[in-house]
């Protein structure tokens, strides 16, 4: 599985979990060169060597009803959409008010994008135990990067947003209304030349972003969480520790290749 997060308010025995599953999905194996792909056995594009495959199976975002003492499943129910591939990081409403019953939470989803999709990964997690598309069912389409706020009572789709071809939305970012509404839901967006911070509102995605943010020459690396803060302040605690005492001195038997690295910045930052 990939994250997860629970509602902190607890009725008698029993713990509300969520959880997003990673189905057929491996983040740690990287493109490269020697790599086909699955869908024409054509080689993988260089522009995706380094970067992590694309899912080859849906994933489940999935809500359990678990008694705490005994482990037994209560209920479960799961959101399961075949237009969404790839979860990113959830966003959901932290404010105190809304995390003891989480009422929504808002996914970013990668998409399928075939020609990242090699064919060693396929045939890795052909017969995957948990499999939902059978591997003779995987599109040879694309299918976009979306946005999708999860009603987390029915665990069905309350509005969606799917990004233009070609981009990818990040990790979802709730910003609660002080005034009492429903609030908005910020999301970066990478395109091939730019990046952008495209706000919507919270429970009406499928209307759009309606503000967005963008500037000359910001184009982000790859990002994966975000989150929010109604200000920025810095926390005075008294507490000091050197860089240099932070990482130890096990460095030092790492050779030329390493000491070379890490003692100027030492001297400068130690």
């Amino acid at each position: 599985m990939f994250h997860e997060f629970a509602d902190y308010r607890q009725e008698g025995d029993d713990l509300v979990l969520y959880i997003a599953h990673s189905n057929g999905w491996d983040l740690g194996y990287g493109l490269s060169e020697t790599d086909t792909m699955w869908t024409t056995g054509g080689p993988i594009p260089p522009g995706a060597h380094g970067m992590h495959a694309m899912p080859m199976d849906i994933s489940p975002i999935g809500r359990y009803v678990i008694n705490g003492y005994t482990g037994e499943i209560k209920d479960q129910k799961q959101f399961l959409e075949r237009r969404h591939w790839g979860p990113g990081i959830y966003g959901r409403d932290m404010s105190r008010s809304a995390v003891g019953h989480n009422r929504y939470s808002w996914q970013s989803y990668w998409g399928y994008e075939p020609s990242m999709v090699p064919t060693r990964l396929v045939e890795l997690y052909r017969n995957h135990p948990f499999r939902i598309v059978p591997v003779e069912e995987l599109p040879h389409q694309a299918v976009p990067s979306s946005l999708v706020c999860i009603d987390l009572e029915t665990m069905r789709e309350h509005s969606s947003w799917s990004f233009p071809e070609g981009t990818f939305g990040q990790a979802a970012c709730h910003v609660p209304d002080a005034a009492g509404g429903a609030g908005w839901t910020l999301c970066f967006v990478q395109y091939t030349d730019r990046t952008e911070l495209q706000v919507f509102e919270a429970l009406s995605l499928g209307k759009g972003p309606v503000a967005i943010a963008r500037a000359r020459g910001f184009k982000q690396s790859y990002q994966v969480h975000s989150g929010w803060m109604p200000s920025i302040r810095s926390q005075q605690t008294g507490y000091q520790r050197s860089y240099a005492a932070d990482i130890g001195d096990a460095w030092r038997t790492y050779g030329p290749a390493v000491t070379n690295i890490v003692e100027p910045v030492i001297d400068r930052y130690g």
